[in-house]
């Protein structure tokens, strides 16, 4: 084994470290600029939030269906990004993977738009660590935070609902 240092690259995500602070950033900007580039949307113009109000419904016999092989390409692409360092996107990414199997033009309008909202928001990080003292003494203690949001009846065909949680120990992710 080789110890060539601190991590800076792996898979495609960029590692950098705050020494003061104890913080841990990783990004995958370069990757999403090679997404964009890879569906010609590198010109496009960006948007606010990954998914409008009105979701994609699933298709329907007259719906004209879109290249299914680049479909999947792109939503594979998108839930490297969201389970990399993009929480944010999570449930569109998720939403729009219920219709690999057939997907259509909506739902490559829906999974663009995506790409749309990630040109806007490509130089965000997911921040980890923090929160210790230079002598490494607690700032506060073991707080305990959670975060849910639901989808109620979002389901057009069945209407089941989806429900996301996150828990936090003082500022790091707690895994059920």
């Amino acid at each position: 084994m080789v110890d060539f240092g601190p991590v800076s690259h792996f898979l495609g995500m960029v590692i950098t470290r705050k020494e003061q602070n104890r913080q841990i950033y990783v990004s995958q900007q370069g990757y999403i600029d090679r997404v964009l580039e890879m569906f010609a949307m590198t010109e496009c113009k960006p948007v606010a939030t990954p998914m409008n109000m009105d979701k994609p419904r699933p298709s329907i016999g007259e719906d004209p269906s879109c290249d299914r092989d680049l479909y999947l390409k792109l939503s594979g692409s998108l839930c490297w990004i969201g389970i990399g360092t993009r929480p944010d996107m999570s449930f569109a990414v998720s939403y729009l993977g219920r219709f690999n199997a057939d997907p259509s033009l909506i739902h490559w309008t829906g999974a663009k738009r995506v790409l749309r909202y990630l040109k806007g928001t490509k130089h965000l990080k997911l921040s980890l660590g923090g929160g210790l003292q230079e002598s490494g003494e607690l700032k506060e203690g073991f707080k305990l935070s959670g975060y849910v949001d639901s989808d109620f009846a979002g389901a057009a065909n069945s209407l089941k609902s989806t429900t996301g949680y996150v828990l936090l120990l003082r500022s790091g992710r707690v895994q059920l």
